[in-house]
């Protein structure tokens, strides 16, 4: 029963998040965040604040990280070209 909450709950949250009347659209990164959390929603009804739940946390930390690391390095590189630096 509280694995079909979960599971109910989490594609409510991605379903309204799909069509919420946002006043703009969500940057890549946001959206990521809000999928995220949602799946996460319904894995906490499922499991409860167990040690595995808690385990499974560490992959979306992980993968977020990773994210905005790309996202810092991008930016980085953007300044670099747009600033037109000698080459290092």
């Amino acid at each position: 029963m509280k694995l079909a909450f979960g599971l109910s709950t989490t594609a409510l949250l991605l379903l309204v998040g799909h069509w919420a009347p946002w006043p703009k659209r969500l940057h890549r990164l946001l959206a990521y965040i809000y999928g995220v959390m949602s799946l996460y929603v319904g894995i906490l009804i499922w499991l409860g604040w167990t040690p595995t739940f808690w385990t499974l946390c560490a992959f979306p930390v992980v993968g977020g990280a990773a994210t905005g690391l790309g996202y810092l390095v991008d930016w980085v590189l953007n300044l670099w070209v747009t600033a037109e630096l000698p080459d290092a």
